[in-house]
């Protein structure tokens, strides 16, 4: 959201009212708001991007929204859901889905999050050849040949560059990627040395006010430590 657009939306939610375009008329305004993103507002404020009053405004309740392949458990009701949404779109019964999929699907990591498992499930369903949705269905998720680290790692960096081309996301790829690497790298990294922040920064060859920086952002740390 361009800044000028942050002012006046500020300016709604502290006076409640605003005049629509072309009218000399103030109306009020009495709204709940639902704010939803996918970038780390807090870094956006530090960077001059993001408006600090209008993120305290909004940031009321804060409900965190882990991505898919940490909340596996809701996977089986999401494709079902999906399953019903597009079986009705075209006019055809729901077709199951077998258990060796259901399987497959808690297997996957999903780097597009439920975008990319509702894509999944809306092409099976489309392409469904009988009432039960099997692995034949869902080529996509066929396991894929071994190949070198460096040309999994492009295949995951290209997914995620066309992702956000076909979804025009801009500034926030970067941010993205060094999350996605940087937080199950501290992780590892401090499970390894018993949690001694001193010793993992010296591994990972950064100040250690840096390490607790970066723990911080990504909400890394206990309350007792923030």
């Amino acid at each position: 959201m361009p800044l000028d657009l942050q002012t006046k939306l500020l300016r709604v939610l502290q006076d409640r009212t605003f005049q629509p375009l072309g009218s000399p008329e103030t109306r009020t305004a009495d709204v709940r708001i639902i704010a939803a993103t996918n970038r780390d507002l807090q870094r956006a404020v530090e960077l001059g991007e993001f408006r600090e009053d209008l993120f305290y405004r909004l940031n009321v309740v804060t409900i965190t929204l882990p991505p898919l392949r940490k909340r596996k458990e809701d996977i089986p009701a999401l494709a079902e859901f999906f399953v019903r949404k597009y079986a009705a779109q075209y006019r055809r019964e729901p077709p199951q889905l077998s258990e060796e999929l259901i399987r497959r699907l808690m297997e996957y990591r999903w780097p597009g999050n439920v975008r990319e498992l509702e894509n999944v499930i809306h092409r099976a369903v489309v392409m469904a050849r009988g009432p039960v949705l099997t692995l034949d269905d869902v080529p996509l998720l066929q396991p894929e040949p071994p190949t070198e680290r460096h040309e999994s790692v492009e295949r995951w960096l290209r997914h995620l560059v066309r992702r956000h081309i076909e979804e025009d996301r801009r500034g926030s790829l970067h941010e993205e990627v060094l999350q996605e690497v940087e937080i199950p790298l501290f992780q590892l990294v401090l499970e390894e040395t018993g949690g001694n922040k001193s010793r993992a920064a010296e591994i990972l060859g950064i100040n250690r006010n840096t390490l607790h920086a970066k723990m911080k952002r990504y909400r890394m740390l206990d309350e007792t430590e923030d």
